[in-house]
């Protein structure tokens, strides 16, 4: 049985909806950050040693990384109409969009709407405060 491994405030919510989209039978595994470091769970990162998330697990894979897990999740459904076929004229753009959303601009909306980097304005104060759990705006 495929299990999604949600921590909260994570990329994991894209997986969420394309197994949704996809009607897949799934289980789903919520684990909550710690209030004061907004680390995930020692259960987690046995997972995902980074304490990352999306992590799914499917019998004997165990996969992390949101566009790894997509493209895993649509090869097990090859009929789905969700993936632009390497013949048509719009896979390109179907490739920039997946891997720009993932890279580029996904640092970008976290630290935009994440509360854990609530207080990055980009100012150049570098002075952490409680808001910002010690990121300063240099890492912002």
């Amino acid at each position: 049985m495929l299990t999604l491994h949600h921590l909260e405030y994570s990329q994991s919510f894209r997986i969420l909806w394309l197994l949704e989209e996809l009607e897949a039978d799934y289980e789903l595994k919520i684990y909550e950050r710690d209030p004061k470091t907004y680390q995930a769970p020692a259960e987690l990162k046995k997972l995902s040693p980074l304490g990352s998330a999306p992590v799914i697990t499917d019998d004997t894979v165990t996969l992390a990384e949101s566009t790894a897990i997509i493209d895993y999740l649509l090869d097990q459904h090859p009929d789905s109409e969700l993936r632009v076929s390497p013949d048509s004229e719009h896979r390109v753009r179907y490739l920039f969009w997946m891997h720009a959303s993932q890279g580029s601009m996904m640092s970008l909306m976290l630290m935009a709407h994440s509360p854990h980097y609530q207080g990055c304005s980009g100012t150049g104060d570098t002075k952490p405060d409680q808001t910002t759990h010690g990121i300063t705006a240099e890492h912002c």
